[in-house]
């Protein structure tokens, strides 16, 4: 959650590692300790690191991954005892 509020100058010097970090937990791993409000969560703070650098700024191959994490949140269908928790990644994902 952290890395969406950061400053866009500490993201323009870390934005690699902090967009490929959001993206490896915005997408279901599919084991025990996978958790939708992470996920959510990650897809929530990557917009925000996209929006914060810009996404002029953002390299190609990175911006292209971002839409393919989003496109993967469409997707997110996860049940646990809370219900339907996907719908939390999906919800965000449109936003």
């Amino acid at each position: 959650m952290a890395f969406g509020n950061l400053s866009k100058c500490l993201l323009e010097q870390l934005y690699p590692e902090v967009i490929e970090t959001l993206i490896k937990n915005a997408v279901p791993r599919g084991n025990e300790s996978d958790d939708a409000e992470t996920r959510k969560q990650a897809v929530k703070s990557l917009i925000l690191v996209a929006e914060t650098i810009g996404i002029k700024n953002i390299k190609a191959d990175h911006r292209s991954q971002i839409l393919e994490t989003l496109y993967i949140g469409f997707q997110d269908y996860a049940i646990d005892k809370r219900g339907d928790v996907g719908s939390w990644v999906r919800q965000e994902s449109m936003i």
